[in-house]
């Protein structure tokens, strides 16, 4: 009893609801959700690379110190990964409503949904929805960490590592980013102006 046939079967074998008049009737899915569903387990799309690496390590380390993984945390973790000097992101920074904003982590995040993290099937995620880190890959991730970045690499991972200390919620994320781009737009460090 494998299937759509088997479903219908058991519906039709162990009624549930006896006490109203109701008919229910399951529709299997149409090509189209197939083919999403299919796409939640998608390894090749998956590969890890260098920066997906790190930046799946910072959303563990994120996730360990009890915050929701999520396209927010995300962008501003990759804004510092840029910052402590990791090129292969090439993300442009702009002024957003929550502090620098790039609008391309997305991307990145996608091509990990289904193998590494799961909740940005298709790209729609609101930026404080929940994600989930798949946290039994997270061996593999440390392995390809220890592995295969080199040395500025992980000096780049570990710089955003010690920055984020103390920093890790949603709001320490937006203040560190946001006072960083600010300093980094005006080239200005005195509070009192940046506060103006």
């Amino acid at each position: 009893m494998e299937g759509w046939n088997g479903v219908s079967l058991n519906l039709k074998l162990k009624p549930r609801c006896m006490i109203f008049p109701l008919t229910i009737q399951v529709y299997e899915p149409c090509a189209n959700v197939k083919e999403l569903l299919a796409k939640q387990e998608r390894p090749a799309a998956a590969r890890l690379t260098p920066v997906r690496a790190m930046l799946l390590l910072l959303l563990y380390q994120y996730r360990a110190m009890g915050e929701h993984a999520s396209e927010f945390a995300a962008e501003k973790l990759s804004y510092f990964l840029q910052k402590a000097g990791e090129t292969q992101l090439k993300l442009e920074f702009t002024k957003g409503y929550y502090g620098p904003y790039s609008g391309k982590v997305r991307h990145v995040l996608y091509a990990l949904n289904g193998h590494y993290l799961k909740g940005f099937e298709q790209k729609s995620a609101k930026p404080f929805e929940p994600l989930e880190v798949v946290v039994e890959r997270s061996e593999e991730v440390m392995e390809y960490i220890r592995t295969t970045l080199n040395s500025n690499e992980k000096s780049h991972l570990d710089k955003v590592l010690n920055l984020i200390k103390g920093f890790e919620s949603p709001y320490g994320l937006e203040l560190l980013a946001t006072v960083d781009f600010l300093i980094n737009e005006t080239g200005n460090s005195d509070p009192h102006s940046l506060a103006a």
